[in-house]
């Protein structure tokens, strides 16, 4: 099945949006064997659209539209669409009572532009929306004996990926066929792309046409995708478990998880299952790793409490870091970061104790500490370690990749 992604906004164009919503899509129909054959963005404008859609249709199957289907003047894809289709829009009443129903749970007026979400091309059927107001739109055609499919939805990120798992990956797909693709993604951090494949070593007698590794390098983690065609070969996923087991035998430490795993899922399973829990103690990342680790349901399992304590006089008073050890070390200092972590992890009562402390940028640094120097410290109550990390000026990335560090000592401390 071939498909095509057309993204709609003015907003993706001047870059005030990130177009997120086209790597997602993507991922996701490379793991169901949907080949995406392109991708584009158009402006809110009719004449984009309809020669983007005439283009589309020339080279795929499916063609996926997202965005410009809200209640506002310039969301106009439906009315685009409708009129490329040479077909009348008309009101849905069920879908109006829908609308109106959404309004009303939350104790708001339907404005009337509203009513505009439950107008329907002719011939069109509406796909349920059950996180926004605007109904996704899926029209089926002939066009010279093949069958072709026109499939809208909005362009609000959570709105369109459930309208995609829920409602149109599972009509796209037909049970009776046998998967043409395998896609494993693992994921790794701690370690950087070059030196992960100088890990790998030689790998290309497991590789060829039918079975392909990439390495999808990010700010704080790698993907290492691997792609099994096993309709053109029937001995490929033996293979794909092959490498899968080389991977973890080279790098295994680096690995966290598959997939959509994130890292703090990982070290929030660990905890539960070796029934730790654990307080955070944080200067320079101000909170953002309490936030990463009770980002995760059921967290309250595992979190006791944490503290930022970004003054001297708040590590003192709060995680009492002794006045003597800042004075001679200073507050980012491996000393002060192991007694930050201690005095939270006595504070709560906790199995582990975190804590990060730095120089986060761009202003603040000295020739001994410069900006991005950070420590971050974990503790037990027998063992204690602390790491000194050198990372970048820009302030909201050392703040990430400092909590993606934590949370790393974490994972490689209980396992």
């Amino acid at each position: 099945m071939k498909a095509v992604l057309i993204t709609v906004g003015d907003e993706l164009l001047i870059g005030q949006v990130v177009n997120t919503n086209a790597s997602w899509i993507g991922e996701r129909c490379a793991e169901r064997g949907i080949k995406l054959v392109r991708m584009s963005t158009v402006r809110d404008d009719a004449d984009s659209i309809r020669d983007e859609l005439d283009a589309a249709l020339s080279r795929a199957d499916v063609v996926f539209v997202t965005g410009g289907l809200g209640p506002t003047h310039d969301d106009i894809t439906r009315d685009v669409v409708a009129d490329y289709f040479k077909v009348p829009c008309e009101l849905n009443e069920e879908l109006l009572d829908t609308v109106k129903a959404r309004f009303a749970r939350r104790g708001i007026a339907m404005p009337d532009s509203n009513y505009s979400q439950a107008m329907v091309p002719r011939g069109f059927q509406t796909i349920k929306n059950a996180k926004g107001s605007a109904p996704g739109l899926w029209h089926t055609f002939s066009d010279g004996g093949d069958t072709k499919q026109v499939i809208l939805t909005p362009g609000v990120p959570h709105e369109m990926k459930t309208m995609f798992m829920d409602e149109i990956f599972p009509r796209l797909s037909d049970p009776t066929r046998t998967d043409e693709i395998i896609t494993r993604t693992i994921l790794l951090t701690g370690i950087g792309e070059s030196t992960l494949a100088e890990r790998f070593g030689d790998i290309t007698d497991l590789l060829d046409e039918n079975l392909t590794l990439a390495y999808l390098p990010g700010t704080e983690r790698v993907r290492v995708r691997l792609m099994a065609f096993i309709k053109k070969d029937s001995g490929v996923a033996e293979r794909l478990d092959r490498l899968d087991r080389l991977i973890h035998e080279r790098a295994g430490r680096f690995i966290y998880g598959y997939g959509t795993d994130t890292l703090e899922a990982s070290v929030g399973k660990l905890l539960i299952d070796h029934h730790m829990t654990v307080a955070t103690a944080e200067s320079c990342t101000g909170g953002l790793l309490s936030s990463r680790l009770t980002d995760i349901p059921g967290s309250s399992a595992y979190q006791l409490g944490g503290v930022v304590a970004y003054s001297n006089e708040s590590k003192m008073r709060e995680l009492a870091v002794l006045s003597s050890t800042l004075d001679e070390h200073g507050a980012v200092s491996r000393e002060v970061a192991l007694e930050m972590a201690e005095g939270v992890r006595q504070r709560f009562g906790a199995d582990l104790g975190v804590a990060t402390t730095g120089i986060l940028g761009p202003d603040g640094g000295s020739k001994e500490k410069p900006v991005g120097t950070v420590w971050v410290s974990i503790v037990d109550g027998e063992k204690a370690k602390a790491t000194r990390l050198h990372l970048g000026v820009d302030r909201i990335r050392n703040k990430e990749r400092a909590t993606t560090s934590a949370l790393d000592m974490m994972r490689l401390w209980i396992s």
